[in-house]
């Protein structure tokens, strides 16, 4: 059913100063209910600031479904490998033609209080 689709899939943290992880990629293989295997990089934020802490290299990981919080499907159209950066909105997305979004500017921030 998920094989092969594009998806992004944000982790489970373990406690709530955790960073958030976010892996964005491929699905090799997703079993029933133990695991799904991914072409993919992830991405590590800060937990409240949604600052980009960090970037890892593509690889094939193994995902244990319990650290799984949420998948989303990506159109086949994107280009999961370009280019990541903020946008004017400070999303961070991808360049790609579809400026795939990785992460909303608001996760973690506080909205501002009406006067």
């Amino acid at each position: 059913m998920l094989n092969n689709k594009i998806v992004r899939v944000r982790m489970v943290k373990n406690y709530s100063t955790a960073h958030n992880h976010i892996a964005i990629g491929q699905i090799l293989e997703a079993t029933a209910t133990v695991y799904i295997r991914m072409n993919c990089r992830i991405f590590h934020f800060a937990n409240r600031s949604g600052r980009l802490v960090g970037e890892s290299e593509i690889a094939v990981r193994i995902i244990p479904w319990l650290r799984i919080e949420v998948i989303a499907e990506l159109p086949e159209s994107t280009d999961w490998k370009k280019t990541a950066a903020f946008d004017r909105k400070g999303n961070f997305i991808l360049l790609d033609e579809n400026q795939t979004l990785i992460a909303r500017a608001s996760q973690g921030k506080q909205h501002e209080q009406i006067r």
